[in-house]
């Protein structure tokens, strides 16, 4: 980069005090760093006679804006490349994978030597498997009753396939009053389905 030129940077004898290019004298002078000469200004610097170092400056200042935003490479990994299919390749990543630390697998967590890293347990595969395993135990000791229970309540259908033998099982979970009510509005459904509630001794409309 050009630079102010200093008397402190040049000897005594020969301090400049002329620009090379507009022959103008002036108490600051620029130095290219290039050639050595001494100019002015921006304008002396583009000079024709300067013509030289001035275009091959802005020339590596273009270069070295363009390598700055060149985007790095993407690699792609090997065993997508050698893959015959996804689940192949799901395969193998596992094999590498199982072969990793957790530091390897996941650079991005860090931790001091003092500190312990902490994941969420519902991402882990191991923690997932346990769920699932106890869930599955807890279904096959669970009475099916409760699990319709438990259903109805969550307002999800009952295990049991014949209709007439979950109506029974939820009559027989009511009440003596809740019983007559539901007997009531049972009743009084189907009297209204066949026509016995329109009595024949009503006046016609």
């Amino acid at each position: 980069m050009p630079k102010l030129c200093d008397n402190d940077d040049v000897p005594t004898d020969s301090q400049p005090s002329t620009c090379q290019f507009c022959k103008c004298d002036t108490v600051k002078l620029y130095c290219c760093p290039k050639c050595s000469a001494f100019y002015c200004s921006l304008k002396c610097y583009k000079s024709k006679q300067h013509a030289k170092c001035s275009e091959q400056f802005y020339k590596d200042q273009v270069e070295i804006t363009v390598d700055g935003n060149i985007k790095p490479e993407v690699k792609v990994d090997e065993r997508l490349k050698t893959a015959t299919s996804f689940e192949d390749y799901m395969k193998k990543m596992k094999d590498v994978d199982s072969k990793k630390t957790e530091e390897e697998i996941n650079p991005q967590l860090e931790a001091e030597e003092d500190e312990e890293l902490l994941f969420d347990s519902d991402e882990e595969p191991e923690y997932l498997s346990k769920i699932l395993d106890k869930t599955v135990a807890d279904y096959e000791k669970e009475d099916v009753e409760d699990i319709n229970v438990k259903l109805m309540k969550a307002g999800i259908g009952s295990l049991l396939e014949d209709d007439d033998e979950q109506m029974e099982k939820l009559y027989s979970m009511l009440n003596d009053d809740e019983k007559k009510a539901f007997t009531r509005l049972a009743e009084k459904m189907h009297y209204d389905e066949i026509g016995i509630s329109n009595s024949c001794f009503k006046k016609p409309k």
